[in-house]
């Protein structure tokens, strides 16, 4: 799922299972939607940097060719962005592993409750909601980097047709129920 869909979902499920909680809790809501973002801008902001720096070699010209065309590589020419970015397709996996996952929930609850308890549930259901939106190359790996097994999903949000559209939609309706029925 994209990015900001990440954080939506989360932020509609906290309203909904806990609106006294959110409401009266901003710094933990916060640093949940924050975690909710985090596996994918771990993956990302190190690939779409290295191609900023590298735009001749791949000839992008503007920064927008540089988006367009990590999406592109990443989503629908995988082998080439296994062949060729190697390093980016690893970090995909431990940004996206349960195990290492777990571990860093269990060393940010020695630091703080809260923030670890934020993290579960922003990053946790990331990671939960991947598993069943990714079928192809980035099916979770949750025991990544001691394990290649993998989950297959049931679908491949940017490979199937009108995903994004229904999950828009979907996220409006939430949200107007969410704020139209207080």
């Amino acid at each position: 799922m994209d990015l900001p869909s990440h954080v939506l979902w989360t932020y509609a499920l906290e309203r909904v299972t806990a609106p006294n909680f959110v409401n009266s809790n901003l710094e933990f809501v916060l640093a949940s939607l924050f975690f909710a973002a985090l596996p994918d801008l771990l993956e990302s902001t190190p690939f779409l940097i290295y191609l900023t720096l590298h735009r001749k070699k791949y000839n992008l010209k503007k920064l927008v060719s540089v988006y367009s065309f990590a999406i592109d590589i990443n989503h629908n020419r995988q082998n080439e962005y296994d062949a060729s970015f190697p390093w980016a397709a690893k970090i995909s996996f431990y940004t996206h592993s349960f195990l290492l996952f777990i571990l860093f929930a269990l060393l940010l609850r020695s630091f703080s409750h809260w923030l670890s308890f934020s993290f579960l549930i922003g990053y946790g259901l990331h990671l939960f909601i991947d598993v069943f939106l990714h079928k192809d190359y980035f099916a979770s790996k949750p025991l990544y980097p001691l394990s290649n097994f993998s989950i297959y999903g049931f679908i491949t949000w940017y490979k199937t047709k009108n995903f994004s559209k229904y999950n828009y939609s979907l996220l409006f309706l939430t949200y107007l129920m969410l704020f139209w029925f207080r």
